[in-house]
């Protein structure tokens, strides 16, 4: 009886054993249950929660690349912006290059004329010595040919007045007259050798010698062959006297000369 208690207790033991596991199994099985639902429900709020995070992630790679768009497209404003403003700068800069450029040719132009003013101005006024300088030498020319003229002139005028004179003292009278001029001058002698041309003695030599000056004075004629028509050669014992045609002439032309110098001065 004892032992079949005891059988039974341990039976009853072994079945409330088992029955204790099989409980605990269950219990463990609910646990695992549970802890699988929860695992699954961790699970799936682990997937949705990915798909949150991924979802976000894609919003935000999404606004990310829309920011860095707008980014982009703000930095392609701002070169354009900055590109029109650097075409109006350099187009302002042109325009300030055209307007020096046409200042400095207007400024050039005007220099240029300045100094080609100047320069014609000097060019007029060389002109001007030099034609100074040329009507100088015109009138030192001019001189020189009216001095020559001059000359030739007297030269002239003494041959034509010795043709003249000695045409007139061809005559006996002419020649009288010339030599008397000579010895009616000559004043205090007493003897005069007066000296012709051979064709004047001829003309002389019969005509009373105090017809040719004074009666106190004793004339002597001589022929000359070295004396000219018209003229005579007049010496006494105090000097002789040239009463050549010639000579005469000569006189008249220096006197003639003085003449036109003190003009001329």
């Amino acid at each position: 009886m004892e032992k079949i208690l005891r059988s039974s207790s341990i039976a009853g033991s072994r079945r409330l054993t088992y029955g204790k596991g099989k409980t605990e199994n269950a219990f463990r099985r609910q646990e695992i249950s549970n802890s699988e639902i929860t695992s699954s429900h961790q699970i799936e709020d682990a997937l949705e929660s990915t798909m949150t995070i991924s979802a976000r992630a894609d919003e935000s790679a999404d606004q990310g690349d829309t920011s860095q768009l707008y980014s982009t497209q703000a930095r392609i404003a701002e070169l354009l912006k900055k590109n029109e403003e650097l075409i109006q700068a350099n187009s302002e800069m042109e325009e300030k290059l055209a307007s020096l450029e046409k200042q400095a040719y207007e400024e050039a132009k005007a220099r240029g004329y300045e100094d080609g003013q100047a320069k014609s101005k000097e060019d007029i006024a060389n002109l001007i010595d030099q034609f100074r300088g040329l009507l100088e030498k015109i009138d030192l020319s001019t001189d020189s040919a009216f001095n020559e003229l001059e000359s030739q002139a007297l030269d002239i005028g003494f041959a034509v007045a010795c043709k003249i004179l000695g045409a007139k003292l061809l005559t006996e009278e002419g020649v009288k007259a010339a030599v008397s001029q000579v010895c009616s001058s000559i004043r205090d002698v007493s003897t005069l050798k007066v000296f012709v041309s051979t064709r004047d003695y001829e003309l002389l030599k019969d005509i009373a010698v105090d017809a040719l000056g004074d009666s106190a004075v004793n004339i002597e004629l001589v022929a000359d062959n070295r004396i000219t028509i018209g003229g005579c050669r007049v010496e006494s014992d105090m000097g002789g006297w040239d009463g050549r045609l010639e000579s005469q002439l000569r006189i008249l032309r220096q006197k003639l000369e003085g003449v036109s110098e003190g003009v001329n001065s």
